[in-house]
């Protein structure tokens, strides 16, 4: 059966179980992305994942998800999944600082790198940007901070995006494996919850 699905608590599903929720019309990707941004606001505060959170930007593409979905325009299975992108990929209007003091001052990106155009045409929502290890070569992504525990660090360069995962605030993240990133965040990052 149809698990109910409450505002508070969309943001906690499985990128499957939302897809199938919003072909079925029980779930929207506006209420998807509310529930995300929600617990970014929550959480953020204390872990620290996100460098940009485009809050505006991800409302407006979750209501032409939402739209073009109840017409029947599926675009694929990203459609309407809200997304964290790592902070070495650019992100159109927003600077890609790739965790390092030397690009503090860098202008935005002017066009999104071609994974995150691909996702944007597959109607993905991109909820921002996370934080990374200084040019994601290394582990500690400070400030990310880890979910279940937060005196210690997500695992991998691609913390920002393990803990936004872990911490339920979306359920799918970019990252990339230069030295550990993919294997380190899940037992780092598993938890309890």
């Amino acid at each position: 059966s149809t698990p109910k699905i409450t505002a508070s608590d969309p943001c906690e599903l499985s990128v499957r179980e939302a897809h199938r929720l919003m072909r079925l019309g029980e779930l929207s990707p506006v209420e998807m992305t509310e529930s995300s941004l929600r617990r970014i606001e929550a959480l953020e505060p204390a872990l620290h994942a996100w460098v940009a959170v485009m809050g505006d930007e991800a409302m407006a593409a979750a209501r032409q998800a939402e739209a073009e979905l109840q017409r029947g325009q599926d675009r694929g299975p990203p459609h309407g999944i809200p997304m964290a992108v790592k902070d070495t990929a650019d992100v159109a209007g927003v600077p890609t600082k790739c965790g390092s003091k030397t690009r503090e001052d860098v202008a935005p990106a002017t066009k999104d790198a071609p994974v995150v155009a691909a996702l944007r045409e597959a109607g993905a929502i991109v909820l921002g940007k996370t934080v990374t290890q200084e040019f994601a070569a290394g582990v500690v992504s400070a400030p990310a901070r880890n979910p279940w525990d937060p005196d210690r660090i997500p695992g991998g360069s691609s913390g920002g995006s393990a803990a936004a995962v872990a911490a339920r605030r979306r359920p799918i993240a970019g990252g990339s494996d230069t030295r550990g990133t993919t294997p380190l965040p899940p037992p780092v990052c598993r938890g309890a919850g």
